[in-house]
């Protein structure tokens, strides 16, 4: 045979016969959508600027001879949907199993569009463990936009305001001890908190507080992936250029990948799968995203 010459992105492999509605919602996802749900995906290949598989197995490729990955940030704006959250009673919900607990290092992170600003209180973007002191983690925001880490009754507050209807990357890297990283937009504040963090088993939530208290996330909030290890100024900065559309840049340490591109799907291989609550999925969201 002849060598290929062209482009090719988002190899997927099933085991099963896929029908051809389901072929059809393949298609319809475009050419950045995920994997079907429980169809049997045996291995996934995005080949977003690397040749890992996605799937959960393992079985990463090989880049032989001239293969070389070219950025095409027009993509995304064809298929690809988000998680709108209606700021009253919408939240993503799911279990703990898996991620950083006790002082465990870890790192997360997320693409959001805020509508507006809680009016009472924090309104957090991603929140796992207890709510009790020291036994939960995650990020929030301020009734000034400020961009926080939690640590339940424990925080630290960095000097980054997230804007208004703007798409926004934002997570934290806990280091362990009391050291602590916010970061937005691929830059980071270093803080810390007051004492060690002893995450706790228990819920993992996007848009809601672990104490089910209001306000809720009112706004967008698109690729959320968690680590189990402390990312470098260099690992988010990675992450960041990657875009709203960005496959994980370090899969031996990922432990939960949410897209959320028209599901609760965890796509890290542990299979941490949410559930949604007034959560809709929109695909007309890019007129607040430029391309890092």
């Amino acid at each position: 045979y002849d060598t290929f010459n062209g482009s090719i992105s988002n190899v997927q492999l099933y085991s099963t016969f896929l029908t051809s509605s389901q072929i059809n919602t393949l298609y319809s996802e475009g050419i950045n959508g995920v994997p079907l749900n429980n169809a049997g995906l045996v291995g996934w290949w995005p080949l977003n600027g690397n040749a890992n598989d996605y799937s959960g197995n393992g079985n990463n490729g090989k880049i032989n001879y001239n293969v070389s990955f070219i950025n095409s940030n027009e993509k995304i704006q064809y298929a690809y949907s988000v998680a709108q959250f209606n700021g009253q009673s919408s939240y993503i919900s799911g279990s703990t199993a898996n991620l950083p607990l006790g002082s465990s290092v870890g790192s997360a992170s997320a693409w959001v569009y805020i509508n507006a600003y809680p009016t009472s209180s924090n309104a957090v973007i991603e929140d796992y463990g207890v709510a009790t002191a020291t036994e939960g983690r995650g990020l929030y925001i301020t009734t000034t936009g400020n961009l926080c880490f939690t640590g339940w009754a424990d925080d630290y507050c960095s000097s980054f305001t997230v804007p208004l209807n703007t798409w926004t990357f934002v997570g934290y890297a806990y280091a362990g001890g009391t050291n602590t990283i916010v970061y937005m937009n691929g830059l980071g504040g270093s803080g810390s908190v007051s004492t060690t963090l002893n995450t706790q088993s228990g819920l993992n939530l996007i848009g809601k507080r672990l104490d089910n208290a209001a306000p809720y996330i009112s706004g967008e909030i698109s690729n959320v992936q968690i680590y189990n290890t402390s990312f470098s100024a260099n690992n988010t900065q990675a992450l960041y250029l990657e875009g709203i559309g960005g496959a994980p840049i370090y899969l031996q340490t990922l432990v939960g990948w949410w897209p959320l591109n028209g599901n609760t799907n965890d796509y890290s291989g542990d299979g941490n799968n949410g559930a949604s609550t007034n959560v809709i999925y929109v695909s007309n969201w890019y007129s607040g995203y430029t391309p890092p």
